[in-house]
Parts: structure tokens; C-alpha cells; sequence
């Protein structure tokens, strides 16, 4: 509500450590916030570090990672650090692949290194790319309700196992009348 009031465009949250199972049964406010937003969220989960070594942006052709993407110059200029993306193309065609490759070739900061992943858990191979010192940036996942309770995303993986800040971004999506199975699998 107040967002909407104010006309917010980007809306920015704490995400606190629970337990595993309880954050996915228990819908928190961030969470509702997240889901109810009419504009682009990041959820940032604080680490134990003080600052920046690298901004490491986990991408791949999903939307809100795309969106991670796009604003990876802005926190690589905001906190002073330099740029690393991962970009995961593990089960993509070569088509797909190269269109990925182009976006985070132009959409990269200047002198940002880039490396294409195309094996391997994405979680695990995110821990194997930083160090301790580095903010991971990427996409939220996309799930909710049931499916995201049954099924947790690589993204809550990520932000539960990780020592370093963690920062998921979430784009807008307009809403969209659902049925009423696709409300309850999805808590949308």
C-alpha cells in the first residue's frame, strides 16, 4: 500500500535467516510484500562480510535474473566494486546459449569478468565462483505457494547456505486471473 501511495518503482527488503522449513511455510511480511508488489523487489539477505570484493551476478535467460543483469553496473558502482557474471546455460541449445552469452556481453560493466556454466548444481557451482568477500546478485525464484513448499528454488538455496550478502531480485509481473488449482500450487 504504502509503495503504492508513493509510487515506488523499486522496493527493497531484509531477508532474515529462519530455518528452512519454516520459511517456506510461513509466509513473512517480505514475502508478502515480494508477491503483492507493483513494482520490482530485492530481498537482500546481509553476510558476514564488511563491503565488496565483486559484485558476482548468477544469470541466466529467466526474467528476474535477466534483471539482476541489468542493474550490475549499478551495484558494482554503488558499493565500489568490480563485476564477475556467471551466466548458467546447462541444458540450453546453442541458440539460447548465444543469445544469453550477447545479453551479459552487453549488459556487463566495462572490464567485468564473465564465465559461461554449462554443468553442475547451479547452487554448488555459485559457492565454487566467490569467494568471501563477494555480493551474489540474481534472480529470485520464480515459485510460490505449494510448488516453492514442495520445491525450493536454487535462489532460496543460495540465500540459506551462503555466508556472503546475498541480494535476489524480483521483477514485476503484472497480475493475471488463475484458477483456483493454480492459485493454490502457486499462493498467487
Amino acid at each position: 500500500q504504502t509503495a503504492r501511495e508513493e509510487e515506488c518503482n523499486f522496493i527493497v527488503l531484509g531477508r532474515s535467516q529462519r530455518p528452512r522449513l519454516a520459511s517456506r511455510v510461513v509466509k513473512s511480511s517480505v514475502e508478502n510484500v515480494i508477491a503483492h508488489a507493483q513494482c520490482h523487489v530485492a530481498s537482500v539477505k546481509i553476510g558476514e562480510q564488511r563491503g565488496a570484493g565483486r559484485i558476482v551476478a548468477a544469470v541466466s535467460n529467466e526474467r528476474n535474473a535477466q534483471l539482476a543483469l541489468e542493474l550490475l553496473p549499478a551495484f558494482a558502482q554503488t558499493w565500489n566494486a568490480s563485476a564477475k557474471v556467471v551466466e548458467f546455460a546447462s541444458g540450453a541449445d546453442n541458440a539460447s546459449r548465444a543469445e544469453t552469452d550477447r545479453a551479459v556481453r552487453e549488459a556487463a560493466p566495462p572490464g567485468a569478468e564473465i564465465k559461461m556454466v554449462t554443468d553442475g548444481h547451479v547452487a554448488d557451482r555459485i559457492a565454487q565462483e566467490t569467494a568471501p568477500d563477494d555480493v551474489i546478485l540474481m534472480g529470485d525464484t520464480e515459485w510460490s505457494g505449494l510448488t516453492r513448499l514442495l520445491v525450493p528454488g536454487v535462489a532460496d538455496a543460495v540465500a540459506e547456505k551462503s555466508e556472503q550478502t546475498v541480494v535476489l531480485i524480483r521483477a514485476y509481473r503484472p497480475a493475471r486471473k488463475r484458477t483456483l488449482l493454480i492459485r493454490l500450487l502457486t499462493g498467487a
